[in-house]
């Protein structure tokens, strides 16, 4: 996996349970990846913009295994972001999928007016980035899905 997310902390005092998904028995997917929904219930790694997030893989999938997956969607989160918004982002301010593993300022997006409504929404920068930039940063998760 290119981008890898680490999840450093559960929401609240005790781990979040693990929402199981139906996943398709290829391709394997990574722990640590970036979900979107792809049907009912069902969720595949992330590939591209304005995609409805689903969680973050907390189990290593193989190609060819089981069909459910465990996925965590609270807590915070080690996620690489690129920024292209002229203004930057700001603490604060919710993120989308833009490809795999990958994350934007909402802002930046033509859906941003719509994002909430269509699931896209993968949480709260808990630390800024400048424009233009591009690194990780730490994600808070759990409000919006």
């Amino acid at each position: 996996m290119t981008y890898e997310v680490v999840k450093l902390v559960s929401a609240g005092t005790a781990p979040a349970n693990p929402i199981r998904y139906t996943v398709s028995s290829t391709p394997g997917i990574e722990k640590g990846t970036i979900l979107r929904f792809s049907g009912a219930n069902t969720v595949a790694a992330s590939s591209a913009m304005g995609q409805p997030f689903a969680g973050f893989a907390n189990t290593e999938k193989t190609s060819g295994d089981e069909i459910t997956l465990g996925a965590d969607t609270c807590g915070t989160f080690d996620c690489y972001v690129k920024c292209a918004s002229p203004s930057g982002l700001a603490v604060g301010e919710t993120v989308v999928i833009s490809g795999a593993n990958i994350l934007v300022p909402t802002k930046s997006i033509s859906l941003s007016g719509q994002a909430y409504q269509l699931g896209l929404i993968v949480g709260r920068a808990l630390e800024p980035l400048a424009a233009g930039a591009a690194d990780t940063i730490q994600i808070s998760s759990g409000v919006y899905n």
